[in-house]
């Protein structure tokens, strides 16, 4: 991968974020003290500090840090910049934290930051994280002695995940062979889209993504010079290139064992280099001019002064996930069930343990489609459906083709307010603690509002009444 020096310089500054921003719950803390970083810029070498992050329920999101740190033996012209921390998630994760983005400084010098490291991930985390801490430039006086010492810094874990860009939805890609679209950027703009793949590239299976065929997007400077970078769900970016593609084009390639295709051109063999896709999770690709920067939490910007149109071209050879769709009746809602929440699972005819699980929003008749995430073998399976406080429902042997099945259809039973799947004591018990609080009230039970009406009142209580005893699918 080639990235030219401004490019360089701003990915080594990317990570430091703006002390203003606006953190959700912090879920979990650590402090280290009197840290002296170790004179030398190989993080293996660094001074090490574990800790065991105990808290749980949540999900990991964004990282801030803050402390400050102190001018030792006499230096007096450390850089803020030369102190930087490698933070280590338990599964051998990592990211590199440069401190500060402060250049000279004398005395004490107060630094904060944020950054992304396994997020989406939930605890507990299996173990030790790990913090290397280096400063990497020896300061007069030279010869190994320490420049700096860090009196303290703390590690914040949020809850707090990056809001996804506004971007054009490819949908999942998985059809064999070469596929185009094409944006037009104007100068300083950047492009973004969001695709899923339709299996994980393991084994024999790769996705490469490119810029070739670019031919009209001009202005000062070399022509055509694009730049893409990768983002998952998360936010955390995984992949960037910028002239690995033909003449200043780029190109990304996934799936490390599937051997090698030949490249455009000057340009490289794709060959799996970036790493591995998996199916069912959201990709965000970002598309611009040379020079753009990246970094984590979906942060993208370019001072490209091209302009034009701009052709990314995926060429893959997985194949699509095996879907399911059909129409879900919400008994007994007296609105109409947009963005209602079911959750269909795919099971083995006869079994109830699931092969696949999606959540689908239906729309305004009841309608869903489903991707498995996977690719199904052909057979029967058996479909189920469950809504909020729907019982669930089942329709047994269904036949999967290749592709999927369509025309699965449900009507659920309602009044299962807590959940369990019967209908049962405990949803009047539910049910009567919010009754007579509507919508905004501080009682409200959105699960005990069976007919979506704002208000938990008699008309939901004659719901629970007319099924109270009936029990949902296994």
């Amino acid at each position: 991968m080639v990235i030219k020096g401004s490019m360089r310089a701003a990915l080594l500054g990317g990570l430091m974020a703006c002390a203003t921003l606006a953190y959700a719950a912090v879920r979990d803390s650590v402090m280290f003290t009197n840290v002296t970083p170790t004179q030398t810029s190989n993080y293996a070498a660094g001074t090490i500090r574990l800790h065991t992050f105990t808290s749980t329920g949540y999900t990991l999101g964004r990282i801030t840090f803050g402390g400050n740190l102190q001018e030792i033996n006499g230096t007096t012209n450390d850089f803020g910049t030369d102190n930087k921390v490698r933070v280590t998630f338990p599964d051998g994760r990592f990211k590199d934290v440069q401190l500060s983005s402060v250049a000279g400084y004398t005395g004490v010098l107060n630094f904060n930051g944020a950054f992304f490291l396994a997020a989406g991930s939930v605890p507990p985390f299996g173990g030790d994280w790990t913090f290397a801490f280096i400063n990497s430039f020896d300061d007069a006086p030279t010869g190994g002695t320490p420049d700096v010492r860090i009196n303290s810094i703390t590690f914040n874990l949020t809850d707090e995940l990056p809001t996804p860009p506004s971007s054009t939805n490819l949908g999942t890609i998985g059809s064999p062979g070469s596929i185009g679209n094409s944006t037009v950027l104007s100068a300083g703009q950047v492009g973004w889209f969001q695709f899923r793949v339709g299996e994980a590239t393991t084994g024999s299976k790769y996705f490469d993504i490119d810029t070739e065929g670019t031919t009209g997007f001009i202005g000062v400077g070399t022509p055509n010079d694009t730049v893409i970078a990768l983002f998952n769900e998360f936010g955390e970016l995984i992949a960037l290139d910028d002239d690995d593609g033909s003449d200043s084009r780029s190109q990304l390639t996934f799936g490390p064992s599937a051997g090698s295709r030949a490249g455009f051109g000057n340009g490289l063999v794709y060959n799996g280099r970036d790493g591995t896709l998996q199916a069912g999770i959201t990709y965000y690709l970002v598309v611009c001019g040379f020079a753009g920067t990246f970094t984590d939490g979906f942060n993208a910007a370019s001072d490209s002064q091209l302009a034009g149109p701009v052709f990314l071209n995926f060429r893959t050879n997985v194949i699509p996930p095996t879907m399911v769709s059909g129409e879900v009746e919400l008994q007994d809602l007296a609105t109409v069930p947009t963005g209602r929440l079911v959750t269909i699972e795919v099971r083995p005819a006869g079994s109830t343990v699931p092969v696949a699980t999606a959540v689908v929003a239906l729309t305004v008749s009841g309608n869903y489609s489903a991707s498995l995430g996977m690719v199904l073998a052909p057979g029967s399976y058996d479909v189920t459906a469950k809504g909020a406080h729907w019982l669930r429902g089942k329709v047994a042997s269904v036949a999967f083709t290749s592709a999927g099945a369509t025309g699965v259809d449900f009507s659920l039973l309602n009044g299962d307010c807590d959940g369990d799947n019967e209908v049962a004591i405990g949803d009047y018990s539910l049910l009567s603690s919010s009754f007579g609080d509507c919508l905004g009230d501080p009682g409200y039970d959105a699960l005990a509002d069976l007919n979506g009406d704002d208000c938990v009142d008699i008309g939901d209580f004659a719901i629970l009444s007319a099924n109270f005893g009936l029990l949902g699918e296994d």
